[in-house]
């Protein structure tokens, strides 16, 4: 169904008129986050015009900096001057502002879950952003942003925290009772395991006794591989007895979920 046509506001308010820094600071300090009003479309190109990005090895193949295209029914207002915020913060070069800002954008102008807190969503964006491109550090954000809350944020960044974020994200373990096997089987099926090299497509379930190992997506992992998520799975789910299913695991580029269970078919 295509989207009704609404009357599109494009007078920015004097409550979000100023200059850019002290602008800046009043959205970092979540002192803009009431809604402006106005409604209609705003779209973002990518910040590929950032030199400071293109200089660095790029890892993923897909750009952090992705293109916005939102229709926003209360906050338009808002969203225009941010896209505009975003525009100098790209030409004078700072990461460290459009880091933020593209977030803040991308929440609809809100930003109770990106407060500079431990437990904020953008430390999450910033572990991406790191991880991105291969960085180890946050100085690059640390001299390229302009206000001195994000400039202490990024100081204080602990960059220990992304590697554990990340991992809990790529997976996790779920133990239930749900269809048990136990762990008699499931030694067995582990040791039978390592006579076998890689996966087939199909079928996607291995059995001995009442243990399967099933897996959601077809994919050809490593015999080992397999024996150490079994493993995992024996060790924290199944003393003596119960069910486990591994979340967003990941092999190689295809993430899918790994069971341990008394069914091919999968713990669910």
């Amino acid at each position: 169904m295509s989207m009704p046509h609404y009357k599109v506001h494009k007078y920015v308010s004097n409550a979000y008129s100023g200059d850019y820094d002290s602008l800046l600071n009043d959205i970092v300090k979540s002192d803009y986050d009431s809604p402006s009003g106005g409604e209609g479309q705003v779209t973002l190109s990518s910040l590929s015009g950032l030199s400071t990005l293109s200089s660095l090895t790029k890892r993923d193949a897909e750009p952090y900096f992705k293109e916005l295209d939102m229709f926003s029914f209360d906050n338009y207002e808002k969203l225009t001057k941010v896209k505009s915020m975003l525009a100098h913060a790209q030409s004078n070069e700072m990461l460290g502002d459009a880091l933020y800002l593209y977030n803040f954008m991308d929440r609809n102008g809100h930003s109770k879950s990106i407060t500079l807190n431990d437990s904020s969503e953008f430390v999450t964006e910033t572990c991406k952003l790191l991880s991105s491109y291969g960085l180890n550090s946050t100085d690059i954000l640390v001299s390229t942003a302009s206000s001195p809350f994000l400039v202490d944020f990024y100081k204080n960044f602990d960059i220990s925290v992304c590697d554990a974020k990340h991992q809990m994200k790529r997976e996790t373990m779920e133990c239930n009772q749900s269809h048990s096997t136990d762990s008699a089987s499931c030694t067995i099926l582990y040791h039978t395991l390592g006579g076998f090299g890689t996966s087939p497509i199909n079928p996607r379930s291995w059995c001995v006794g009442v243990c399967c190992i099933s897996w959601s997506a077809p994919v050809q992992f490593s015999a080992g591989w397999a024996q150490d998520k079994l493993k995992s799975c024996i060790d924290r789910c199944i003393p003596p007895t119960g069910s486990c299913q591994i979340r967003d695991t990941v092999y190689g580029s295809t993430h899918f979920s790994f069971c341990v269970s008394n069914r091919g078919s999968g713990c669910s």
